[in-house]
């Protein structure tokens, strides 16, 4: 399991973590876009990049 911690319920998973991290990256472009959409552009902008903020489990 991944998830991006600055996106709160965005997760994703993959058979091998390559593709864990594959599926996470569209999630999150996914995520942003869908909060742009809704007219919430701070939800899709949770500040610069941080080392460290996202999380593979397993």
């Amino acid at each position: 399991m991944v998830h991006a911690p600055a996106l709160h319920g965005c997760v994703s998973q993959g058979d091998t973590r390559e593709e864990a991290v594959t599926n996470i990256r569209e999630a999150i472009a996914l995520y942003v876009q869908d909060c742009l959409d809704a007219g919430d552009p701070e939800s899709a902008s949770p500040g610069p990049p941080q080392q460290g903020t996202g999380a593979i489990d397993g």
